[in-house]
């Protein structure tokens, strides 16, 4: 159609992160913004390098954020990401940011599914992990830390596991837990290096 288009597909958070961790008044910022819509959710940007317009829409209204792909896909046409769906009771309530489930993203068939981790259980960022001699786009796994907040009551760290959830069949939930000696404090990102899979081994 006489187009030649760059489409980048992302989250828009509008200045949220920005204006949450001001040092006064972040609390009712973030409490105002999840009352009136104002949260990141997926995002699409369609670059026409022919006329110059570029024109934006939102694809999904679940608020998401730490968004990952296939690594092996950066830079090139790619069709599944994933990302944490944000908590917004929680959210608009404590103003923690805290992730209730795991979110697949098909953004060539404009769908999602989505694993929940559980009552009181919140996971962190997923790392996608290709499997070794793989050819689709989402064969591997998704891993990342999820913390079970119940069992505050009776120890103080809580309990944190590795979750490793088969990208392919993301609602059927984990293929594999690790209990882990203690917990891992809540973070915002995360990488996976193949290269450092042995004893011993160090970045350098």
């Amino acid at each position: 159609r006489n187009e030649q288009l760059i489409v980048i597909t992302g989250i828009r958070e509008d200045g949220f992160f920005q204006e949450a961790m001001r040092a006064n008044g972040s609390s009712e910022w973030i409490k105002e913004a999840v009352r009136v819509g104002k949260i990141p959710k997926v995002h699409e940007w369609r670059i026409n390098l022919v006329t110059g317009k570029v024109t934006e829409r939102y694809l999904f209204s679940i608020p998401l954020e730490t968004p990952r792909i296939n690594d092996a896909f950066v830079g090139r046409r790619n069709r599944y990401a994933y990302a944490g769906r944000v908590l917004l009771s929680e959210l608009e309530s404590t103003t923690q940011l805290k992730f209730d489930a795991v979110v697949k993203i098909d953004m060539q068939e404009q769908k999602t599914v989505t694993y929940e981790h559980g009552p009181n259980r919140y996971g962190m960022e997923a790392q996608f992990v290709g499997r070794p001699g793989g050819v689709d786009e989402d064969d591997g796994w998704l891993v990342m830390y999820v913390h079970d907040e119940s069992y505050t009551a009776t120890d103080v760290n809580g309990r944190t596991e590795c979750v490793i959830i088969d990208a392919q069949d993301v609602e059927a939930g984990p293929v594999a837990t690790i209990l882990l000696p203690e917990r891992v404090p809540y973070g915002a990102h995360c990488m996976w290096r193949a290269d450092l899979k042995y004893p011993g081994a160090t970045f350098e």
